[in-house]
């Protein structure tokens, strides 16, 4: 992002870092230096300045709250403020019966979907749906190994209408 102030004597121009933000790096054609305050770089100006900010974001899972009961023990996948989701046109059917691995690696990759956009992949389970009762022992379940794609939340149902996820339950997360 390049960015050109006006300048007063004196001013003191605040930049929010956000949380995702890493290397953080503000350059210009004078040495531009800032220091950080409650998340802030704070640069004082004194003259018409131009520089640009740069930093790298990386795809994480976050969990939410532990008041909001419908997302307990689930994660959403997002690359700095966006958030992403699963579709049923990339993941199949049924995706409450898909668990993801929290702790397998994050693969991005473009696509096109209906713009191009980074799609993000990860490993995850999915339980085997036999014909059987409405109950049945836990012992008896199988599941597969899958490779799941999201894509940005925004492209949601821009190519096939169907199920979407944002909340995945995650296998094996242990916190400690």
């Amino acid at each position: 992002m390049n960015i050109f102030v006006k300048a007063q004597d004196g001013l003191k121009l605040h930049i929010r870092i956000p949380d995702y933000a890493i290397n953080f790096v503000i350059q210009g054609e004078k040495n531009i230096k800032y220091k950080k305050e409650n998340h802030y770089a704070v640069i004082d100006l004194n003259s018409d300045t131009s520089f640009s900010i740069s930093f790298d974001m990386k795809a994480v899972w976050v969990a939410a709250n532990s008041n909001i009961r419908e997302d307990i023990g689930k994660a959403a996948l997002v690359k700095g403020p966006i958030v992403y989701c699963f579709e049923e046109t990339d993941n199949g059917s049924n995706l409450a019966s898909v668990y993801v691995d929290a702790h397998s690696t994050i693969e991005e990759k473009y696509v096109t979907v209906p713009t191009e956009c980074i799609a993000l992949y990860v490993k995850g389970k999915r339980m085997i749906m036999e014909e059987r009762d409405l109950y049945f022992l836990l012992t008896s379940t199988k599941c597969e190994s899958v490779e799941l794609k999201a894509i940005p939340y925004a492209y949601w149902c821009n190519r096939v209408p169907g199920e979407m996820a944002v909340w995945m339950k995650y296998l094996n997360y242990d916190p400690v």
